[in-house]
């Protein structure tokens, strides 16, 4: 009978080498100093690592042990953090209860005791075996934790499966081998998301700029945080290609939020557990018109943070101790894509640069990246900047375009170019373009009735076309109101998000009962606009 024996797990308290990528997302507490793996000296990051935890019905308590060497041989592959465990761990973790390791606070008395950085813990949710396919399968949880706070910094869940029945010993350790080294891979995935707040939609909502392009999935759990300290969590709801929405618990943790923010992923489910994306496919097509229409370059952190030395996420998988190339790809995007510069000098946004190497690695610390845009419009404030961690941020400034004066002939446009610039390989440029809208005055284009006319019990579907003096979409936090004489408007109030120019109201005939016939005059108003309106008959 094949048997995982423990010493390979918790053989010795000398500290070995794991997870160099962890020290890119996580806070940033004292660094430790170790020999690496190839006996040179650098600064490190240190993890203590508990015995895993079988809490299923399946009572074998080896299966714990067997998922705990998968992912520590796992993670071996990954130099640059060491690792404490032994008889230090172990004497620690005897003065705290661990019956349920999920708990950061008492996890962290460990890493306390142990003068770790972090410490991570795992555990056996369920085990099951399918008697009609013959086969065994376990969940297991992965679980690091800050030692100083004891707060939460990532988590990984994973379903490791075999062939097998029951009473099958090895089936068992094979699932279970599988499970650590599926929760590593799912882990890495949310190492290496990092991205920023990019519109706060609607009230408790926020969107990211981290889509399915770069694997986040339905029921990720994502940090925000403002100048290093975490101001709101949220869960993700749907997922798009470059973009996601989060719903923010609980949704008036929403207010703390701002546009630009950091998001940190510490979640991000396997395809197994992650939650149906319920949103419409026409809403998304809509919305994802409505982006492509304002050419909104939100592939910000596709590399930002991946894998050092191992690729991982996006990136390719390279073997341990490859140097990081030349620069060979480079996205742009931005905090605000839409903002009320058309003749208003010095309204800024955040423009980023994310360089990475051929491989989906950030490029070397100290790589230039220079910025250029259309000098009627606006300026690029410090227009080279060094990169840190693959990213170059700069600033851009409008420059109140409408008195600039245009050549003759040339159609007003709010729509600015701005460019980010990096040498490649062999001194080549590349390049990477992306607008944004330097939105004017905003105006009431039309207010539109659908029918004009109707039954006396009947409604209406009043659209209002909104766009600043270009023809562009408005910033965003603009009210419009639908007022009504007769009968009522719901909403009564629509607010623009800086890229829909279509806003919509019912009027419904219900200020009578029965419901009486007239004439309905609707008028929607915006400050800073003259008011619209139209006329409903209600027969």
């Amino acid at each position: 009978m094949f048997r995982i024996v423990k010493k390979p797990f918790f053989a010795t308290s000398a500290r070995i080498t794991l997870l160099t990528f962890i020290a890119s997302v996580l806070a940033q507490p004292a660094f430790v100093t170790t020999a690496s793996s190839d006996g040179s000296k650098g600064e490190q990051r240190s993890v203590a690592v508990v015995d895993f935890h079988n809490v299923s019905t399946h009572a074998d308590p080896v299966i714990a042990e067997v998922a705990g060497n998968s992912t520590i041989l796992s993670l071996l592959e990954i130099p640059g953090l060491s690792v404490v465990s032994g008889e230090k761990v172990k004497n620690a973790a005897a003065k705290v209860d661990l019956s349920d390791p999920v708990f950061g606070l008492q996890l962290s008395q460990v890493g306390s005791a142990v003068g770790t950085d972090w410490v991570l813990g795992g555990k056996i949710t369920r085990a099951e075996a399918n008697a009609a396919k013959r086969t065994v399968s376990v969940d297991l949880e992965l679980n690091v934790y800050e030692s100083a706070t004891g707060n939460l910094a990532l988590k990984s869940r994973a379903l490791g499966a075999a062939k097998g029945v029951e009473n099958d010993t090895s089936a068992w350790n094979e699932a279970a081998r599988n499970a650590g080294r599926q929760a590593v891979q799912h882990l890495s995935e949310s190492l290496h998301m990092k991205g920023i707040v990019i519109t706060k939609p609607k009230s408790g909502h926020v969107r990211i700029n981290i889509g399915t392009q770069q694997m986040i999935r339905p029921g990720a759990e994502v940090l925000f945080i403002n100048q290093g300290q975490q101001t709101a969590s949220g869960m993700v709801v749907n997922a798009d290609l470059v973009e996601s929405l989060v719903e923010v618990t609980p949704p008036e943790a929403a207010n703390a939020v701002i546009v630009g923010d950091t998001v940190r992923v510490t979640y991000n489910p396997s395809k197994t557990f992650a939650l149906d994306d319920t949103e419409p496919d026409k809403a998304k097509k809509s919305r994802n018109k409505s982006t492509t229409n304002l050419v909104v370059g939100i592939l910000l952190v596709v590399a930002a943070a991946a894998l050092i030395g191992g690729g991982g996420g996006g990136g390719k998988s390279v073997p341990p101790g490859t140097a990081i190339g030349p620069p060979a790809n480079l996205a742009l995007g931005f905090t605000d894509t839409n903002i009320p510069g058309w003749d208003v000098i010095g309204v800024r946004t955040t423009v980023r640069a994310n360089v990475t190497d051929a491989n989906g690695r950030p490029v070397a610390d100290g790589t230039p990246v220079t910025f250029t845009t259309e000098e009627t419009k606006g300026q690029i404030l410090d227009p080279v900047v060094e990169t840190v961690q693959g990213a170059a941020t700069a600033t851009f400034e409008s420059n109140a375009p409408k008195g600039n004066g245009l050549p003759e002939g040339v159609p007003a446009s709010g729509i600015c170019a701005i460019t980010a610039s990096v040498k490649g390989v062999g001194g080549a440029t590349i390049t990477k373009t992306t607008n944004i809208v330097l939105s004017g005055d905003p105006r009431i284009v039309s207010v539109t009735p659908s029918p004009a006319t109707t039954s006396a019990g009947g409604s209406s579907l009043i659209t209002a076309i909104v766009t600043d003096v270009n023809g562009n979409p408005v910033d965003s936090e603009k009210t419009i109101s639908f007022n009504t004489g007769k009968g009522s408007m719901s909403p009564t109030t629509r607010t623009t998000d800086d890229k829909s120019t279509v806003f919509t109201s019912t009027l419904k005939n219900d200020d009578a009962d029965p419901p009486t016939a007239g004439t309905a005059v609707v008028t929607v108003q915006m400050d800073g606009t003259d008011a619209v309106s139209t006329t409903v008959t209600f027969t």
